[in-house]
């Protein structure tokens, strides 16, 4: 199934978008939910807490990324084919495996040059490297991270996140993971039609699901529902303009429950979270098909191939530097601490200067050292989509 050249350039859009989202997501604003808060809606308090909670925790991102992932995967297959999907997990082994090998590789090894740099200087034994190493051990590839240990599903059972040494890999590890399962998803959706997208959507909306690292259910619902869309010949616009009416309604009222019980933040934000992500995603293709299409805007090259990059450069973190995401908000907090609404200048300005250095150290990467960006991006290029197999 061919992509057609105006969702070609909204899912171009889409993406870049989503990543301004995901650095105001990482900020992980000091916030309260409006049922918590104790001064009024329209104070500079009030108004800040909720653009914070608005930019941070009420939004759809990676789950966007995921559908878009299982939307494309389905291209040049009419049926189920091994040949291609072979072919397929190849391709994705460069672009998806490749980069997390590398930046989790380039990630530890930055903290173990810095304790070599440091023992060197003081004439201290090697062996707190080696201590270091055991103690990340194959975790640092997989599970090293583990957060959100409050959060349940509906039967109480815990649901925490886990992510490899460098956080955001998160999602290329999901991704990874769903890919390989693609071809169970492809059986459920062929012998149980629609049946088998609506458990996986209870699923999601439930949290009830195996709590196996790597296997998590926004991946398998949201490329699921991507792979069912594409596989039964329908485009996201066309089921985004199907389903605008419901997905309007349905996200007004749960955004303003999500804000007034603080989405992700509480139990009861959880709850509700999930009928958010999938009624406020076609809103987002729709807005970007309106962008594209209506208004003519076609995103610049440099943006569309730095999608991927960014993601995993802003918050990768570096021995004795941080990591651009750390270091500028540091800045940030200093250069605004003398006005008299610090916080929220440095909320809103500090992601736009993060994606600005990412986007350019991706340029000079790109301009003199090829070979390195193409194997830290996995060759991404902005019309990927059409030449992938």
């Amino acid at each position: 199934m061919a992509i057609s050249t105006t969702e070609s350039k909204a899912i171009g859009l889409l993406r870049f978008s989503l990543i301004i989202l995901i650095v105001f997501g990482h900020m992980r604003p000091d916030t309260v939910s409006l049922q918590a808060a104790d001064f009024s809606f329209f104070s500079g308090r009030g108004i800040s807490n909720v653009i914070a909670m608005v930019l941070s925790y009420i939004r759809i991102t990676n789950q966007a990324y995921f559908l878009i992932s299982g939307y494309l995967f389905w291209r040049g297959m009419e049926g189920w084919d091994w040949n291609v999907f072979a072919r397929k997990l190849k391709t994705r082994s460069k672009t998806l495996l490749l980069p997390f090998v590398l930046w989790t590789v380039l990630s530890i090894g930055s903290f173990v040059a810095w304790m070599f740099y440091q023992d060197i200087r003081t004439g201290a034994s090697f062996s707190n490297i080696a201590d270091y190493l055991n103690g990340i051990g194959i975790k640092g590839f997989w599970d090293y991270n583990v957060w959100g240990l409050d959060k349940t599903n509906w039967l109480g059972q815990p649901t925490p996140n886990t992510a490899p040494f460098v956080l955001t890999l998160w999602f290329v590890r999901d991704l990874m993971v769903v890919t390989l399962f693609a071809p169970l998803l492809y059986w459920l959706f062929k012998k149980t039609k629609v049946w088998g997208i609506l458990l996986l959507m209870f699923c999601f909306v439930s949290k009830i699901w195996p709590q196996i690292h790597g296997f998590s259910i926004e991946a398998f619902f949201f490329f699921g529902l991507g792979l069912y869309i594409s596989m039964n010949g329908q485009t996201l616009i066309g089921v985004a303009d199907r389903l605008k009416i419901p997905a309007i309604v349905i996200s007004f009222f749960s955004f303003f429950l999500c804000l007034y019980y603080g989405s992700l933040k509480t139990a009861e934000g959880r709850l509700v979270f999930p009928f958010f992500a999938i009624s406020c995603i076609w809103i987002y293709i729709k807005i970007a098909q309106y962008i594209t299409e209506t208004k003519g805007f076609e995103l610049p090259a440099l943006l569309a191939k730095s999608t991927f990059f960014i993601y995993l450069f802003h918050a990768c973190p570096i021995a004795h530097i941080g990591s651009v995401m750390g270091k500028t908000n540091t800045i940030m907090i200093a250069a605004t601490r003398h006005f008299s609404a610090p916080w929220i200048l440095y909320y809103l300005i500090s992601p736009f200067l993060i994606v600005a250095i990412c986007l350019l150290t991706f340029y000079i990467l790109q301009r003199w050292m090829p070979t390195l960006c193409s194997l830290l991006t996995g060759s991404r290029m902005p019309d990927a989509h059409r030449k992938q197999a």
